[in-house]
């Protein structure tokens, strides 16, 4: 792959690497807004976030035999796609201040937010590595810069106060047009593996089973 279209790579990521911030800061910014509007208690909340967690563990340990398989690409993808079914359902629920119904979009939500790290710091580590330069941690930052964006954005929705329907619903467009606008120029095979691959010169290797890195996994957690 050509240097540029590598270099375009990598500032389609900076992109893509703000989106788990920004979707994960908004759900906790209106979190009192959702609590009150269900009549939750603080400990019946945790239960609740629960979901969340159980969902985004879930996303972490399926995606990395999905990246093997199919690429990080479409892990990507498919996150992403996740992240703006359980707004809508985390919205849903709160409108008709329906419990189950906001554990479940949370658990949709966690699954695409596990599962969108680690196919983005594949996607990230491969560009690196191509580009012989260190981006993850600028990346990373991007993470951090979409966290930023979305608390204000959630700040904003509280004090005008604004429907969480309305708020996620606007999230979830915003979501689906970047990621249609972005991941066709993500290359589709990052992150597969097969057992021999051949290389321009003749030489014939194995490549490495993204599934065995535990490395990954670490990323995915901490982020």
């Amino acid at each position: 792959m050509k240097f540029q279209e590598q270099q375009h790579i990598r500032n389609i990521l900076f992109i893509l690497f703000a989106l788990p911030g920004l979707s994960f800061s908004s759900w906790v910014a209106r979190t009192p807004a959702i609590r009150d509007q269900l009549n939750l208690s603080t400990a019946e909340m945790g239960i609740i976030i629960f979901a969340l967690a159980t969902g985004s563990l879930v996303g972490l340990l399926s995606s990395g035999s999905i990246i093997a398989r199919k690429g990080a690409r479409l892990v990507i993808v498919v996150s992403s796609f996740l992240i703006v079914v359980g707004f809508l359902i985390i919205g849903l629920g709160t409108m008709t201040t329906t419990t189950s119904i906001v554990m479940i979009g949370l658990f949709i939500f966690g699954c695409g937010f596990g599962a969108a790290e680690v196919g983005l710091n594949m996607e990230g580590s491969a560009v690196e590595k191509t580009l012989d330069k260190i981006l993850l941690p600028a990346l990373h930052g991007f993470f951090s810069v979409g966290t930023l964006l979305g608390a204000i954005i959630g700040v904003s929705a509280e004090v005008l106060e604004l429907p969480v329907i309305v708020h996620f619903s606007i999230l979830a467009v915003l979501i689906s047009v970047i990621l249609l606008s972005c991941f066709r120029y993500l290359p589709k095979t990052t992150g597969m593996e097969t057992n021999y691959v051949s290389t321009d010169n003749g030489v014939v290797g194995r490549k490495i089973k993204v599934w065995t890195e535990k490395e990954l996994y670490l990323l995915g957690l901490w982020f």
